[in-house]
């Protein structure tokens, strides 16, 4: 996983456009990344905050060719719970 959550942390900002293509040039802050049984979970928050929520979960996975796909995005509601918002 150690090399996994290296590709990530190098290149969330990509990972992130592919799903939100209206908010390229976004920064992507992570705060949490773990093992999750379907993938690599990714905590993060877009700055400026323009996506619709503050922050999200992505899970990923790794494709044959190492490339890094989001497979479910779940989004922070303001009451505190989780949502899916997408699947991949």
């Amino acid at each position: 996983m150690k090399e996994q959550e290296q590709y990530i942390r190098d290149n969330i900002t990509s990972i992130a456009e592919e799903a939100f293509p209206d908010n390229i040039g976004n920064e992507w802050i992570i705060h949490n990344i773990l093992e999750h049984p379907k993938g690599i979970e990714v905590e993060v928050e877009p700055r400026p905050d323009d996506v619709g929520y503050s922050r999200f979960r992505f899970i990923i996975e790794f494709s044959a060719s190492d490339s890094a796909v989001i497979t479910y995005c779940y989004c922070l509601e303001d009451t505190g719970e989780w949502d899916l918002l997408f699947t991949g």
